[in-house]
Parts: structure tokens; C-alpha cells; sequence
């Protein structure tokens, strides 16, 4: 039927039109491969060979692996941790979780120390971040 379709009707016909017809073949074509699978009992293996056998028509193209991407802030951020005055106002906060966290009743919070830390890192961060990124 394809095989008439295309010899007879083919030139006349947009390709639209050829590309839904080869479409619903195919799927026609899947159909009766799953249902000789299920007939046989092996379905996994006759779509397996439905698959193999379409793939030797059309072509496949498989993405390329991409390298692991490495964020820039992140590593910028370590190597900022571990500097002289942003280090010291680590634990400076560390300090205050510990005196907060002993107490049973305190309305001391940690957040002025939590602000002057990420204040410090995103100022160190921000001097070298933007010549990194592309």
C-alpha cells in the first residue's frame, strides 16, 4: 500500500502529505508489531526488533555529553570563605549560634552576624565574579 502510494500518487502530492502518510505507516507497522508480540508472549523482544528494524531506515542522532558545568559563584565563594576578615566574621556567626543555642529562652537572633558574613562574601565574590562568566 505505501509502496503504491508512493509510485502512483507521489510527485503530485506535498511533502507535508508523504511525511503524514510514512507517520501513520510506521504506526500502523508498530501496531502489528505489538500485536505478534502479543501473540508470541515476548513483547519486549519484538519491539526490540521493531525498533532495530526501524532504526535501519531513519537515522539517529544522539545528543552529546556535555561536560559537568562548574559554577563559577560557587568556587568563588569557597576560596572567598577562607580568607582573613571573611573567615572571622564566620565565626563570629558561628559563635552566636553556639551562645543562642545553649539558651532555653533568649530573644538574641544571629541574623546581624548572618547579614555581615554574606554582606563580606558577596563583596568578595563580586570583585572577580562578572570576569568569569561568559
Amino acid at each position: 500500500l505505501f509502496c503504491f502510494f508512493l509510485f502512483n500518487v507521489g510527485p503530485k502530492v506535498r511533502k507535508e502529505f508523504v511525511k503524514s502518510y510514512i507517520i501513520a505507516w510506521l504506526q500502523l507497522s508498530c501496531a502489528i508489531f505489538d500485536f505478534l508480540g502479543d501473540i508470541v508472549g515476548d513483547r519486549k523482544a519484538d519491539t526490540m526488533a521493531a525498533r532495530k528494524w526501524f532504526s535501519s531506515f531513519f537515522p539517529t542522532v544522539k545528543a552529546q555529553e556535555e561536560e559537568d558545568i562548574v559554577d563559577p559563584q560557587a568556587v568563588l565563594r569557597e576560596k572567598c570563605a577562607q580568607q582573613g576578615h571573611t573567615s572571622a566574621l564566620w565565626e563570629k556567626y558561628q559563635a552566636c549560634n553556639e551562645r543562642v543555642g545553649s539558651r532555653s529562652q533568649t530573644a538574641e537572633t544571629c541574623v546581624e552576624e548572618l547579614f555581615d558574613y554574606l554582606h563580606e562574601l558577596d563583596h568578595c565574590v563580586s570583585k572577580t565574579l562578572f570576569s568569569k562568566l561568559k
